[in-house]
């Protein structure tokens, strides 16, 4: 089933424990599940990118399997694309592997990240999230999501974090957009198979 909501979150669209007065905030005040608004201890996207130094990087992407965290960067170099998956948790390199660019003329190359230009980590951009009312209720209601991912990700004109929950019981996610420069919130979405909710 995680591999639905995981298809549903493409279709629309650290070691510090985040906030952990912010998280027993929320929770208290909700009864929301304290694990859904915690980061878990990771290395941090700084560290996961000094573990796999390669330039030009596209996406960088924390993600939960089951429990199991991992840091996965994508990079884009002469034609090339090359995927470096970390243990998110003991810090070292589980694969890499690099594959050609499609020369396609409707492609774009992927935009590289200004790393030099975030000024927001992951941890300041989920805060950010869980304190916005939306989200509490979404959660509130949705007591079976648990964080799915939480990405890193650049366009010509903005660097966002995206982070998702999934609820895999009602097949729905969650999805927020945060800038990764100045902190602002961007956007709330809310999905299932059903319907937008």
């Amino acid at each position: 089933m995680r591999y639905m909501a995981t298809a549903l979150i493409i279709l629309t669209g650290a070691v510090i424990l985040v906030g952990c007065s912010d998280s027993r905030e929320v929770q208290e005040d909700t009864g929301i599940n304290v694990s859904q608004v915690t980061l878990p201890p990771t290395i941090s996207y700084n560290q996961a990118i000094q573990v796999c130094n390669l330039t030009n990087l596209t996406h960088i992407t924390l993600k939960n399997y089951d429990g199991r965290w991992e840091w996965s960067l994508t990079f884009a170099e002469n034609g090339l694309i090359y995927h470096c998956r970390i243990d998110a948790k003991s810090g070292k390199v589980i694969s890499t592997e690099g594959m050609n660019l499609p020369n396609l003329p409707n492609i774009q190359p992927p935009t590289p990240i200004p790393l030099k230009k975030i000024k927001i980590d992951e941890h300041a951009a989920f805060k950010a999230a869980i304190k916005n009312e939306e989200v509490v209720k979404w959660l509130t209601l949705h007591k079976n999501a648990s964080i799915d991912r939480i990405s890193l990700e650049s366009s010509p004109k903005v660097t966002l974090w995206r982070i998702a929950w999934a609820d895999e019981s009602s097949f729905a996610v969650l999805m927020v957009a945060v800038n990764a420069t100045s902190g602002e919130l961007i956007s709330v979405r809310g999905a299932s198979f059903g319907g937008l909710k």
